[in-house]
């Protein structure tokens, strides 16, 4: 089963969002649990020099011993501590209800252990315990003193020095480890309430977001399997200015286009059709008129020469799609030579010498025509400038004139053939460089005419980068002007 692009993008940003929230309340219950363990040996320091400084200002009267236990008391009290005392060698000697202490030469009491109690009952500090004490000064860890405590504590262990400076007792204050997994458990359930209504949060706007930005990925592909019926009217909506607001923007471009070589595509097949079929009725028409006896036989003569013709005007029709294919194909390469496009015009019109002789027109401007040079592939300007005079030749009436002009500038030159005649309709003009187009004024005129002549034309002046226009005066004239880039091979930046 397949899943869609919002799908699979909503669960790998939710993977990722949950994952981070994880490492997050990680690292952060690592801190504040360093943090608190920090903080609780602070505290217990502290209360640790106040039972320490207290101790020194204990005389051996019951009353100073009083005063002592009772600051050990308010000190346990504040900081929720439990405190032991041991003699030198470790033993403790004297309980007072969580509280263990001992007073020089006093008596001992074995501490007792109970359900509640703290303690294990064991009454001896283990030896390393008191050694490090008594050469640093202090101990610090989490452990049980060697079983003392029933469950490991936070502990700090301090000599307790008379007034004179002698060593006389070892404390040792301790808070539950268990206050600290309480503190943690405490933490993690606001994290995971917090963390639970921003996720849910996170997600909605994933989603909303994942949507909005994937909804353009959508239409296009309802857009595609459209357009793979045949259907280019829907256009998609774009509101966005981000790369998937280009890529739906390039869809709309490419849709049209491809609505408009759809629409080309039908045309060019209903025009190759008909120049096709008309010609090959008429052939078979007249064979079958001379076969069957219909056509008398000294009119055959005649009927077959018009046979002949038709079989002329499909072949110019299928070589000139061919040659078109070729260009539009790419499969035909430009050959860069230089050349002079004046000598070019000359050498073309002398082609069509007798038919200009027949129809006795004036040609104009040929005389004036200076040597220009280009650097251009010959064969496809020679067949630019066949095809135009070929038109100007068939639309001119007898006598009537073809004029041709050359301007020459320091980066391209400029060609124009005009001649005389009943013109073009301007609302004609745009369309005469299209594919099998040919104005209705000229269908009388260009019997053996294939309507690709001028698209020809426009294609090479475009793979040469240059331009072609058309302008026409009914009844007057009618004009072809293109222009071309004097180098060819600077415009396309190599051969």
């Amino acid at each position: 089963m397949k899943k869609s692009i919002v799908k699979k993008y909503f669960i790998v940003t939710g993977i990722i969002i949950v994952t981070s929230f994880a490492f997050l309340g990680i690292i952060l219950l690592g801190f504040i649990s360093s943090f608190w363990i920090s903080e609780k040996y602070t505290l217990l320091k502290s209360g640790a020099l106040s039972i320490s400084e207290s101790y020194k200002s204990t005389s051996k009267s019951q009353d100073s011993r009083n005063e002592f236990l009772l600051s050990v008391r308010q000190v346990a009290d504040t900081t929720s501590t439990s405190l032991v005392f041991a003699f030198m060698d470790g033993t403790i000697y004297l309980r007072n209800e969580d509280i263990l202490v001992y007073e020089v030469g006093g008596e001992m009491e074995h501490p007792v252990s109970d359900e509640d109690s703290l303690f294990t009952g064991m009454a001896t500090i283990p030896e390393n315990v008191i050694n490090t004490i008594l050469q640093n000064g202090t101990y610090e860890g989490l452990s049980t003193l060697d079983g003392v405590y029933k469950q490991p504590q936070y502990m700090v262990g301090m000599p307790l020095s008379d007034s004179d400076g002698s060593i006389s007792a070892i404390m040792f204050i301790a808070a539950q480890a268990k206050e600290l997994n309480s503190y943690i458990l405490e933490i993690f359930r606001i994290f995971l309430l917090s963390s639970i209504m921003v996720l849910i949060f996170t997600f909605l706007a994933v989603y909303t977001f994942s949507k909005r930005m994937t909804r353009p990925l959508a239409e296009m592909a309802e857009d595609s399997r459209r357009m793979a019926k045949g259907d280019f009217s829907h256009m998609i909506v774009v509101d966005r200015d981000d790369e998937i607001g280009e890529l739906a923007l390039a869809f709309n471009n490419m849709k049209l286009s491809l609505s408009s070589l759809e629409q080309l595509r039908r045309s060019f097949i209903a025009n190759v059709s008909h120049e096709l079929r008309t010609p090959m009725t008429t052939i078979g028409g007249f064979i079958d008129g001379i076969l069957d006896g219909t056509i008398d036989e000294d009119k055959r003569g005649y009927y077959l020469k018009i046979v002949s013709e038709e079989i002329k005007r499909l072949s110019r029709v299928v070589t000139s799609m061919m040659n078109l294919a070729k260009l539009e194909a790419g499969e035909t390469k430009m050959k860069p030579k230089d050349f002079d496009l004046s000598e070019l015009i000359t050498r073309t019109i002398l082609v069509f010498e007798h038919r200009v002789e027949e129809k006795s027109l004036d040609i104009r401007g040929l005389e004036t025509l200076d040597q220009v040079h280009v650097v251009a592939d010959i064969d496809m300007i020679h067949q630019v400038v066949y095809n135009l005079i070929d038109n100007a030749v068939k639309f001119t009436p007898p006598q009537g004139y073809i004029e041709f002009g050359i301007r020459d500038s320091e980066t391209q030159v400029e060609v124009f053939i005009r001649n005389s005649g009943q013109g073009i309709p301007a609302r004609q003009l745009p369309n005469i460089f299209e594919r099998f187009y040919k104005a209705d004024r000229s269908r009388g005129m260009d019997k053996n005419g294939t309507g690709l002549g001028l698209y020809i034309v426009k294609t090479i002046i475009d793979l040469h980068g240059g331009q072609i226009t058309a302008q026409s005066i009914e009844g007057e004239y009618t004009e072809f002007k293109f222009n071309l880039p004097k180098n060819i091979q600077e415009y396309n930046g190599k051969d």
